[in-house]
């Protein structure tokens, strides 16, 4: 933003990437400060006023907390990458190629999601943290590269090599439920995935900072700010 003196973001001046992810980190830091089993899993009607709490409202005002709010994400969600593909289809330089080839950036991560979901549900339930880490991990390395290549005009490859190990990892654990010592066999895997995280960002921080003359922490001074101009 120093150098560039604008910061475009997707929905106008006020909201874009840096806004959503920090909003998510803001709530995910605020859920340590409550009681979060009372909060999540209380219903609606013991936050909304009386106003509400007539007969056609009921179906919505007893449903928990944590059920409402994975339904308005899930909705947004919905919106938002209907809009994305919208967007994309009707760009003015798009052809049918080209959507096609944006659609396939969209392999990787839809493997992820799959993958997890594959899972049996004594899986999920079990191991939840450990599994919300490593898929975390993953999406965080492979939305950085998609985004940093895009912004740099790179190619971005569909099918990330990265997110394989996982994959086979849950295929394996679908079909043999038996298998032990799966917690520390999950965190060895989420520390590989972090291990790659922090070499690729390293190694794209370097690149971008040498290609742009800049320092990753502090603002470089212009060379036209020498002393004695």
């Amino acid at each position: 933003e120093y150098y560039m003196h604008v910061l475009p973001h997707a929905a106008g001046k006020w909201l874009g990437v840096t806004e959503v992810n920090y909003g998510i980190a803001l709530l995910t830091l605020s859920n340590a400060f409550i009681d979060r089993e009372a909060f999540w899993h209380s219903t609606l009607e013991s936050f909304l006023p009386a106003a509400f709490h007539v007969e056609f409202m009921k179906p919505f005002i007893s449903l928990h907390v944590v059920h409402a709010c994975i339904t308005i994400w899930g909705a947004a969600t919905v919106a938002m990458i209907s809009m994305s593909f919208l967007r994309v289809y009707t760009h003015k330089d798009m052809s049918n190629k080209d959507f096609f080839s944006a659609v396939t950036k969209l392999i990787s991560p839809l493997a992820l999601v799959i993958a997890t979901f594959m899972l049996p549900g004594t899986v999920l339930t079990l191991y939840t943290r450990e599994i919300s880490l490593t898929v975390g991990l993953m999406f965080c390395l492979i939305t950085n590269k998609m985004i940093v290549f895009s912004m740099a005009k790179m190619a971005y490859a569909s099918v990330q090599i990265s997110i394989i190990p996982y994959v086979l990892f849950s295929i394996w654990i679908k079909y043999d439920p038996n298998f032990s010592n799966l917690r520390y066999k999950l965190l060895v895997i989420a520390l590989w995935h972090l291990v790659c995280l922090l070499f690729w960002c390293k190694v794209a921080i370097n690149q971008i900072c040498a290609r742009l003359d800049i320092n990753c922490f502090t603002i470089k001074k212009k060379h036209n700010d020498k002393k004695g101009k």
